[in-house]
């Protein structure tokens, strides 16, 4: 039966969330049916004075190639653009715009253009659309859906995103052995898309901004495949699964372990009794209806006792205790954190508005 389920065993998803100190942009695709022409910028904001202070990435855009009648552009990030970093000046990036300038040659009606946000770290669309096949790849299929939106013209867009980490077995004998697997990295977005408005005199212009969901601490989501039926882990409950004998074969019968547990708990831990056999002619612990106020009284200090050792017991052979201190402690960090992050976000906020104000005055200036 152990060896079936080894066979038949697929592995779970094991989630968690990890706090960075640095967070790339997505990779930006673009797709109209007419030319069209974009502009970068990265807006960083200063720590010390709060001043902003946009920085061009012009060359982190792709213009206009043109695949199967439809014209692409793409943004993809320097290596070196990341939020939440330092640079050199003390600032830190607060947001990327992306522009874009659909120019006077367009057919008539609605001016809409398609966008795919994809991981920075991981893009197999930009790869396929370039090369001009077609990636059937599940994950590469779904990720390509994912964050995909249609843009209008005179509209100023906000993308807000967060990263996943998808870690996967890859096949191996070793896997239900329960040697340690290696691991397949890939990785994905998930984003929102909010906006309104632009109220610019030029109507074929756009602007789309990007931002991390949250701001001051960042969390990446990390999905990992673990395995929860191995040979070896199943050897371990053969001939000791019962309440009596919580080992199992190895633990049993492998270089001592047993009996070095045993002689270990007789020295750290007391007697623990599941009924009060140290008192005769008395009921069991847990009934105490029928005794006096002063038989209760004379109990409490063997009640305590025993719960001590309980709760020693419980720390040190059954619950891993340094994994919920560390809970504790991320929770600390969080509460503490929470003062910067409003200070972050009122950051960004003022960041968008200057930007939003420079936009009209840009605007006011042509006219």
């Amino acid at each position: 039966m152990a060896i079936m389920d080894v066979l038949q065993d697929e592995p779970v998803i094991r989630t968690s969330f990890v706090n960075v100190d640095a967070l790339r942009p997505p990779n930006v695709i673009f797709r109209a049916l007419y030319n069209f022409t974009l502009y970068c910028a990265e807006i960083r904001i200063r720590l010390n004075d709060s001043k902003t202070i946009p920085v061009n990435c012009i060359p982190d855009i792709t213009q206009h190639e043109i695949y199967d009648q439809f014209y692409f552009g793409f943004y993809q990030p320097s290596q070196d653009v990341t939020f939440l970093n330092h640079d050199n000046n003390n600032a830190i990036l607060s947001l990327i715009e992306l522009s874009i300038d659909f120019g006077d040659n367009f057919p008539a009606g609605p001016l809409m253009m398609d966008i795919i946000a994809v991981d920075s770290d991981y893009d197999p669309i930009t790869e396929s659309i370039r090369e001009r096949r077609v990636d059937n790849d599940p994950f590469n299929l779904t990720v390509a859906g994912m964050n995909a939106y249609s843009l209008g013209a005179n509209q100023f867009y906000l993308l807000k995103f967060s990263r996943i980490i998808k870690e996967s077995i890859i096949p191996s004998w070793k896997n239900d052995f329960g040697i340690t697997p290696n691991y397949e990295t890939k990785s994905n977005i998930i984003s929102n898309l909010s906006g309104g408005p632009l109220n610019l005199t030029n109507l074929n212009a756009s602007a789309l901004m990007m931002q991390p969901m949250g701001i001051g601490v960042v969390s990446v989501q990390v999905d990992r495949e673990i395995r929860t039926h191995t040979y070896l882990g199943s050897i371990g409950l053969i001939g000791g699964a019962d309440t009596l004998r919580p080992w199992g074969l190895v633990q049993l019968y492998c270089c001592g372990i047993s009996r070095l547990t045993r002689n270990k708990l007789k020295k750290s831990l007391p007697t623990i009794p599941f009924f009060n056999t140290d008192i005769k002619d008395r009921p069991p612990i847990h009934d105490l209806s029928d005794l006096s106020l002063d038989e209760k009284i004379d109990l409490i200090p063997k009640l305590q006792s025993r719960i001590d050792s309980l709760e020693l017991f419980l720390r040190d052979y059954v619950v891993d205790v340094h994994y919920l201190d560390g809970i504790r402690d991320k929770s600390s960090e969080t509460g503490n954190s929470t003062k910067n992050t409003e200070n972050m976000s009122n950051l960004n906020n003022q960041a968008i508005h200057t930007v939003s104000k420079q936009q009209q005055e840009d605007d006011d200036s042509t006219k």
